[in-house]
C-alpha cells in the first residue's frame, strides 16, 4: 500500500514538472526571439488627447512597478527552474522509448526536432528550446549544450558521447566570465561528428565533414573534410556523392 502511495505521489511530482517547465520553456522561447528581434514590434499609438495621454502614462507606471516586482521573482526563481528542467530532460532521457523521448522534448521542452528523427538515450540537452535537429541521428549520451543556440541539418550523425558546446569560459578574465567566448553551432548535412569528439562554440561543421572519433574541433570545418587530433586538423577530402538518408529506423528501447 505504501509502495503504491509513494510510486503514484512520485509521477504526479514528475508530472507537475513538467508541467511547469512547459510553461517555462514557452517563456525562455519567447525571451530568446525578443532578444534576436523575432518578434514584431507593435506599432506605434496613435496621437491622443492630453488626458488620454496622463491616463496611458499612469497606467503605464502601473505595468511597469508590476514588471518590475514579475523580474525579481523570475530573478529569484530562475535557478530553481533552469535546475529542474536540465535535470527532468536528464530522467527524459533515461526513458526507453525514442518515440517518447522526442514527443516530450518537442512539446515539453520546445525542441525543434524532426518526426523521423534518431534520438538515443542518456543525453542532456542545456536550454533546449534553442536547439534545432532535423533527420538526424543523436548517438548515445550526447551533450548539445543549446545557450547559444545549435542547429543540426538532415542527414547528420553523431555517434555515442559527443559533446556540443557553445559557452566556455575565459581564463583570463578575473571573474572568470563567458565574454565573448560563446557563439553558436551549425552542423550541415551529411556531416558525421564521431565518438568522443568535441565541437567547441563558434564552430561550424560543413556539409559532409567528418570529426573523427576523439578530435576537438575549435575551428569551422570545410565541407567534405575530414578532421582528427586536438585541434582537429584536416587530413583528406571525403567523397562528395554522398546518398545515405538518417534517421528514421532505430533500435527500440536504446
Amino acid at each position: 500500500m505504501l509502495a503504491n502511495l509513494f510510486i503514484c505521489s512520485l509521477i504526479i511530482l514528475y508530472a507537475m514538472g513538467l508541467m511547469v517547465c512547459a510553461v517555462y520553456c514557452r517563456i525562455q522561447k519567447r525571451s530568446t526571439r525578443k532578444m534576436y528581434g523575432l518578434v514584431v514590434v507593435a506599432s506605434q499609438r496613435p496621437e491622443a488627447s492630453e488626458e488620454q495621454s496622463r491616463k496611458t502614462e499612469n497606467s503605464d507606471r502601473a505595468k511597469c512597478g508590476a514588471k518590475a516586482i514579475l523580474r525579481k521573482m523570475r530573478k529569484h526563481m530562475e535557478p530553481y527552474l533552469y535546475g529542474l528542467t536540465r535535470y527532468l530532460v536528464i530522467v527524459v532521457g533515461k526513458i526507453p522509448s525514442c518515440r517518447i523521448r522526442k514527443w516530450i522534448m518537442r512539446h515539453v521542452f520546445c525542441m525543434e526536432i524532426s518526426k523521423d528523427a534518431v534520438l538515443y538515450g542518456g543525453f542532456e540537452i542545456r536550454s533546449p528550446w534553442n536547439v534545432k535537429i532535423g533527420r538526424a541521428v543523436i548517438g548515445l549520451g550526447a551533450l548539445i549544450d543549446g545557450r547559444m543556440s545549435v542547429s543540426i541539418e538532415d542527414d547528420v550523425v553523431l555517434a555515442s558521447s559527443v559533446s556540443i558546446y557553445t559557452v566556455q569560459h575565459d581564463v583570463d578574465d578575473p571573474m572568470f566570465r563567458v565574454n565573448n567566448k560563446g557563439g553558436s553551432v551549425v552542423i550541415h548535412n551529411h556531416a558525421w561528428i564521431s565518438s568522443h569528439s568535441t565541437v567547441l562554440p563558434k564552430v561550424e561543421v560543413g556539409e559532409g565533414a567528418v570529426l573523427c572519433s576523439g578530435a576537438i574541433a575549435t575551428k569551422s570545418l570545410e565541407p567534405f573534410g575530414i578532421y582528427s587530433g586536438i585541434p582537429a586538423t584536416k587530413k583528406r577530402e571525403r567523397n562528395h556523392n554522398l546518398e545515405y538518408v538518417s534517421g528514421k529506423t532505430y533500435w527500440h528501447f536504446y
